[in-house]
């Protein structure tokens, strides 16, 4: 086609050149001055050989266009199948693995009357067991000793872990009601690669089974640490939490670089309360928490989220946390380095 259309044009100018010439030495005029017959065959076939050779250049220029314009979608293509080869064999290279969750000072909110009670009887049964030589702190059954302040030349005792087993550790379950509102009995992680909007994070079923492209849940119960500054009158809870293998993959969040723009939400296990008038109605309530942080490991690689980062959403008795992953995998890269 490139030949053909270059014989063309070329035979345009060519024939537009032959014409002028015998234009030239051959009489075109009559005795009047007029054009006669041979030079308007002349003038129109040096217009028809002109026109040739342009509407040739015309359609050639248009080729090469569109052969150019043709070359960049293929090449567009080719690069968008390599971006995806190299995102596969990314997704590949870094698997989620084992998942495990550090939970960083969580406080119980609650100030209903039986978990203020707990509090009181924890704070004279600490101020008790600090008052104890060393040798019997040692052998306590309920607390022990995990932090000191220098005054002077003494090392003062001010916070106390509370044993597991102990006679002051909570023992959250579904009949535990006072213990529940001190710890959590357990907690769920499901992510989301598209989030969901405000308006469906007041839907407390996204939590069920087979909800979200994955899901984790913590063992039953979630057993923290507990730990009580006494100076301070402050309870918390940390430790990191013991997780079940992942369920409920839709295969769109398999891999770190999968978790880029995703979503995290974070709940704690709610509880039956009685539902009145109802005798045996029930309704399902989370118990308030406040959360100072967390950092999620994926295997060797790991996430900090402050508390700051994270969302709190309160619909009615219902609460959640919300956690956006980095918009970019530069971005989530740097925040699992650290950063």
């Amino acid at each position: 086609m490139d030949i053909f259309l270059l014989v063309l044009k070329v035979s345009g100018f060519l024939f537009s050149g032959i014409v002028a010439i015998l234009a030239s030495v051959l009489e075109v005029k009559d005795a009047e001055g007029r054009v006669n017959k041979k030079g308007k065959f002349f003038i129109a076939g040096g217009v028809a050989g002109i026109f040739l050779a342009v509407t040739t250049q015309v359609v050639e220029s248009y080729m090469q266009r569109q052969a150019q314009k043709a070359a960049a979608e293929e090449s567009l293509q080719a690069t968008k199948r390599l971006e995806g080869i190299m995102y596969e064999l990314n997704r590949n290279l870094q698997p989620l693995q084992l998942f495990s969750v550090a939970i960083y000072r969580m406080t119980s909110l609650s100030r209903d009357s039986d978990v203020e009670l707990y509090r009181q009887r924890l704070y004279d049964g600490a101020s008790e067991f600090l008052k104890k030589a060393q040798e019997e702190r040692a052998k306590d059954q309920d607390f022990s000793v995990i932090d000191a302040s220098l005054v002077g030349t003494l090392s003062i005792r001010e916070e106390v872990a509370v044993k597991p087993g102990g006679r002051y550790y909570p023992e959250p379950s579904l009949k535990a009601e006072a213990d529940s509102k001190l710890m959590p009995m357990c907690f769920n992680f499901v992510f989301f690669k598209d989030p969901l909007p405000a308006s469906k994070l007041k839907d407390s079923a996204m939590f069920g089974i087979g909800v979200g492209d994955a899901q984790v849940r913590s063992a039953f119960p979630a057993g923290l640490n507990m730990k009580f500054d006494v100076k301070k009158n402050d309870l918390y809870m940390d430790g990191v939490l013991s997780l079940g293998d992942w369920e409920n993959q839709s295969g769109r969040i398999l891999s770190i670089p999968d978790l880029v723009g995703a979503q995290m939400l974070v709940a704690t296990c709610p509880r039956p309360v009685p539902n009145p008038p109802d005798p045996n109605s029930l309704r399902m309530v989370s118990d308030p928490f406040a959360l100072g942080g967390m950092r999620l490991k994926f295997g060797n690689r790991s996430v900090l989220i402050r508390a700051g980062d994270l969302t709190l959403h309160r619909d009615g008795e219902i609460s959640f946390w919300e956690y956006r992953f980095p918009e970019t995998e530069e971005a989530l890269n740097e925040k699992l380095r650290g950063m």
